[in-house]
């Protein structure tokens, strides 16, 4: 398991319950720190993933470049990503797509992915678990890994939160 103090990962118990709106809120309060986004999936999309780094037949690997296209990853650099990766992966290779990943990003530097899988792969320095209470019960295995399971009304798009911000204070005070 590779340990990455200065990284957040965030996950959900289900689609749409919040965790891109999570992690652009994210990147907006630790704009400061020049973060890093990655937005890591199991399935392959047909849209234009940016500029391929790494291509196989288990993953692809690229980078964002564009603030217009309304894509996810688009919308992280607007919201203050330093750079932005999307990596598109089957499950049982994560860890080799991730592997190669480090040897083009320094994975030291403040990240923020948003992914359901890579906790079973990294620790990180804070782990946040998404749900909105919909009866979506995706993931929630991974509850026992969260530093704070968020329920996400839908209503606060900057999720202020004392719990929140507290851990997020203290991760950033530890650097």
């Amino acid at each position: 398991m590779f340990e990455l103090t200065k990284s957040i990962i965030v996950a959900g118990t289900g689609k749409n319950v919040g965790k891109t709106s999570f992690v652009r809120a994210l990147l907006r309060k630790l704009i400061a720190f020049s973060p890093i986004a990655v937005k890591i999936t199991p399935h392959f999309h047909t849209s234009d993933p940016g500029i391929i780094l790494i291509e196989s037949e288990n993953f692809i690997i690229s980078k964002e470049n564009k603030t217009n296209t309304g894509k996810d990853t688009s919308n992280f650099l607007l919201d203050g990503a330093k750079e932005v990766y999307f990596i598109q992966v089957k499950d049982e290779y994560l860890n080799e797509a991730f592997i190669k990943f480090c040897e083009i990003v320094d994975c030291g530097r403040f990240i923020v992915f948003e992914s359901a899988s890579l906790i079973k792969h990294v620790k990180p320095g804070l782990f946040f678990l998404i749900t909105d209470n919909s009866g979506q019960n995706k993931n929630q295995d991974l509850t026992q890994y969260a530093d704070l399971l968020i329920i996400n009304n839908k209503m606060d798009k900057d999720f202020k939160n004392k719990d929140i911000d507290r851990l997020i204070m203290d991760f950033v005070k530890k650097f």
